[in-house]
């Protein structure tokens, strides 16, 4: 089986993930330190529903000019791709139980906050690698022509 379209039609589910989510969108994301900033949920949700539009068109623009995508690179972009996805699927979930509880003490909102930090580095990292493949690519193909 040829591997043309899969990067694409992953990448458009993840997009469907982040975009149709049942929060509230005046639901806040915690993200300071010992006080609580708050960021909103939509406006992270926002920023990775983009950067997967882009990610979407450029897979398209891959298997349409340029044939199949390495399944290596495409592997590596996907996994780690997803824990940001359901990070932001299920954070006003887990932001709202979290701050919510009374009992939640400063280390967990710590370690929620760092989880966070950690999740959105392994998004950035795999869109650093996408953009590095995808003009490598586009640029081999170039050269070619």
């Amino acid at each position: 089986m040829r591997f043309l379209y899969y990067p694409f039609f992953a990448f458009a589910a993840l997009f469907v993930l982040t975009v149709f989510n049942s929060s509230d969108p005046t639901t806040y994301m915690y993200f300071g330190s010992a006080t609580l900033t708050l960021l909103p949920d939509f406006v992270v949700r926002l920023i990775v529903s983009f950067v997967l539009v882009l990610v979407t068109f450029g897979y398209w623009l891959i298997s349409k000019r340029l044939g199949d995508a390495k399944r290596s690179v495409f592997l590596a972009h996907l996994f780690l791709t997803i824990p940001a996805v359901l990070f932001v699927r299920f954070s006003s979930f887990i932001s709202s139980n979290m701050l919510a509880n009374e009992y939640t003490s400063e280390s967990q909102l710590t370690l929620l906050r760092n989880c966070m930090i950690v999740v959105y580095i392994l998004f950035a990292l795999g869109q650093v690698l996408f953009a590095v493949y995808f003009f490598k690519m586009i640029s081999s193909k170039r050269e070619n022509e």
